[in-house]
C-alpha cells in the first residue's frame, strides 16, 4: 500500500481521538467492510452451530446429572460422569476441524479487511476484489505468522504459569508467617498479578494484530512482520500506547461480552430459539470484528507517526516530486 497518497490524517493521537476515528471509520465504511468478513464469518457460523449443537446437549446432560447426583449432598460419581463423556466426547471430530479452519482460513478475511481499513483510512476506495487479491497475496505469510504466535504464545504461556507458582508460594508462605498482614499482602499481590496476567494478554493481542497489519500493508515476510510488531509494541513509546490501547479494548471487549450475554439471554427467554441465539452472535462478531480491524488500523498507524514519525515521512515523499519541478 503507497501510503504517499495519505491525507491530513497522519499524526500523533490522543486515545480519545484514536477511539473516535475507529467509531466514524467503522461507522462510515461499514457495509463494504462487513461484507469482506462476512463471506467468511457466516458459513463459519453455521458450520459452528452445528460442530457446538452435540457440544451444548453434552453440557446440558452432565449439568443435569451433577444436579441429580448432588441432591441430599451425595457426592459425585466420577464413573458415572466419565461414562456419559465417553458417549457424548466433548471434542469431536468436527470441532477440530472447525478449529483448524479458524487458525488457517480465518487469516484470509482478516487480512483483506486490514488491507480495505488501512487504504479507507488513507483516503483509497479498494473494491472487494482488490481487498481479496492482496490477502490472497498475504495468505501464507499470514499462516506463518500464527504458527510464530502459537510457538510465542505458549513459551509465554510456560513462563506465566512458572512466576505465578513461584509467586503464589511465596505469596502463601508469607501469609502463614505473617497471618493477617500476611493475609492482607497476599491480596493486594494477587490483585496486582490478576492485572499484570491481562496487561500481559493484551500487549501480546496488540503484538499480534500489529504484526498482521506489518505483514499485510507493508508487504512484510512472516519473520520480519513478527520482530518488527513485538518491537514496536514493545518500544519505549509503542509499550505505553499499548498498555493505553489495551485499556480500551479490554473495556470494549467487556461490553461486548455483556452485550453478548444479555442479548442472547433475552433471546433464550423471549424466543427460545438457539437459531435465532446464533444469528444475533453472528452479527454481533461481524460488528465486532469490523470495528476492531478499524480500531487497530488507526492504533498501527499511530505507532508507525510517534515511533517511525510517518508523518514526516510520507510528507517529504509528497514534496519532494514539487520541489523538483
Amino acid at each position: 500500500m503507497n501510503v504517499t497518497s495519505a491525507p491530513e490524517v497522519l499524526r500523533p493521537l490522543s486515545l480519545g481521538e484514536l477511539l473516535d476515528r475507529g467509531v466514524t471509520l467503522c461507522v462510515r465504511f461499514f457495509l463494504p467492510l462487513a461484507s469482506l468478513y462476512a463471506v467468511f464469518a457466516v458459513p463459519y457460523g453455521f458450520a459452528q452451530y452445528f460442530a457446538t449443537r452435540d457440544l451444548q446437549k453434552t453440557f446440558a446432560i452432565v449439568g443435569q446429572m451433577i444436579r441429580i447426583q448432588t441432591v441430599g449432598g451425595r457426592p459425585l460419581d466420577p464413573t458415572a460422569l466419565s461414562a456419559i463423556l465417553a458417549h457424548y466426547p466433548v471434542f469431536t471430530p468436527s470441532l477440530a476441524l472447525l478449529l483448524l479452519a479458524n487458525f488457517l482460513i480465518a487469516p484470509l478475511p482478516l487480512a483483506a479487511l486490514i488491507q480495505s481499513t488501512s487504504a479507507f483510512y488513507l483516503g483509497s476506495r479498494p473494491t472487494f476484489g482488490q481487498a481479496y487479491r492482496v490477502a490472497l497475496e498475504r495468505w501464507l505469510p499470514l499462516i506463518g505468522l500464527n504458527f510464530l504466535y502459537l510457538g510465542a504464545g505458549i513459551g509465554l504461556y510456560v513462563v506465566v504459569t512458572i512466576v505465578l507458582f513461584v509467586l503464589i508460594l511465596g505469596v502463601a508462605f508469607l501469609a502463614m508467617a505473617a497471618h493477617g498482614v500476611g493475609i492482607a499482602l497476599a491480596t493486594v499481590v494477587g490483585l496486582g498479578a490478576f492485572l499484570a496476567v491481562i496487561a500481559v494478554a493484551v500487549i501480546f493481542l496488540l503484538a499480534l494484530e500489529t504484526s498482521y497489519f506489518t505483514c499485510v500493508v507493508e508487504h512484510a515476510p512472516a519473520l520480519r512482520a513478527f520482530s518488527v510488531g513485538i518491537a514496536r509494541v514493545l518500544g519505549r513509546v509503542g509499550l505505553r500506547r499499548a498498555l493505553f490501547v489495551g485499556s480500551a479494548y479490554f473495556a470494549i471487549s467487556l461490553g461486548v461480552f455483556v452485550a453478548s450475554a444479555v442479548g442472547n439471554a433475552l433471546i433464550v427467554g423471549l424466543v427460545h430459539s438457539p437459531v435465532v441465539s446464533a444469528v444475533y452472535t453472528l452479527l454481533l462478531r461481524i460488528a465486532v470484528v469490523t470495528f476492531l480491524s478499524a480500531f487497530f488500523a488507526i492504533f498501527y498507524f499511530d505507532l508507525r507517526v510517534r515511533e517511525e514519525g510517518l508523518d514526516l515521512q510520507v510528507a517529504a515523499q509528497q514534496a519532494a516530486p514539487l520541489a523538483d519541478a
